[in-house]
Order: structure tokens, then sequence, then C-alpha cells
């Protein structure tokens, strides 16, 4: 009896790899990247070649906090006709402790029970494929202690 080839899942790609790195080939969880300037000292969200404060190249990627503090948030009634999410939607900015903010949406959540100094984690979701079937991954944010749904 012959055994039949595993079919593999397709490997997850990030959405943005400059800002995601996957953790793992299914993009069940990610790490946020940074920019840290060696000139300046600034700090900010995305793998950047310059320096937005200085300009400088001297820059290095660093790994950012996974948790932080909602910051602000709002509520889109109305989205863009390219979002292929729900509507209504939460829209939050999250301070990490690097003191970077990463705008993202926030899920797992009513628009009633979240607000401005809650804790928030980073999870991982998929937001469609590649035109070669590879799910593709999202970052977004979750209130800390809720149910991570993927």
């Amino acid at each position: 009896m012959e055994d039949k080839p595993e079919s593999k899942a397709a490997a997850a790609v990030s959405v943005k790899p400059n800002m995601l790195r996957l953790a793992d080939k299914e993009g069940r969880s990610g790490v946020l990247l940074g920019t840290h300037c060696k000139r300046c000292g600034a700090r900010a969200a995305g793998s950047n070649r310059h320096c937005r404060n200085c300009a400088s190249s001297d820059t290095q990627t660093i790994e950012l906090s996974s948790r932080g503090v909602l910051v602000n948030y709002t509520v889109v009634h109305r989205a863009a006709s390219s979002w292929g999410g729900q509507v209504p939607y939460i829209l939050g900015e999250v301070e990490l402790p690097e003191r970077v903010v990463v705008t993202s949406e926030v899920v797992d959540a009513r628009p009633n029970e979240i607000h401005e100094g809650m804790q928030m984690e980073l999870t991982t979701r998929v937001g469609g494929r590649t035109e070669n079937g590879e799910p593709i991954v999202v970052y977004k944010w979750v209130p800390s202690g809720a149910k991570h749904e993927k």
C-alpha cells in the first residue's frame, strides 16, 4: 500500500513584511518591527532604512512589544470600498512601551466595551489570500485577556 503525499497548506505571508514578522509559517502569531536610530535615538514603527526624525541611515531594526495601551480610537461606520471587513469597526492607536504608536483594527470587542487607557495586545488574522492561495496575515489589537479567535 502506497502512502499518499500529505497536502501541505500554503505558507502565510505578512501583509507588511517591514512591519510584521510572522513567527510561524501558518501566521498564528507575529512580531511587530520597528526602527531605532543610533544617531538621534528616535524609534518608529516599521523597519525603515532611514530615520524619520533625522534622516540618518544609521538605524537598526528592533522588535517591538506585543502589548500596549489604547491611546485613541474611532468607530468607523463608513468604510472605504476596498475594506473587506465588517462595518462598523474599531480603529485604535496603541502606544507601546518603546513610545511607538501603532494603528490597527481592534477586534474581539464592541465599541461600548473599550476606552482609552485600556491594555491591548497584538493578534494576527488572515485578511485575504494571494493569487497563489497563500493566506495574507494582518496585525490587529485585542483587549488584553480577551478570547483570541483566529
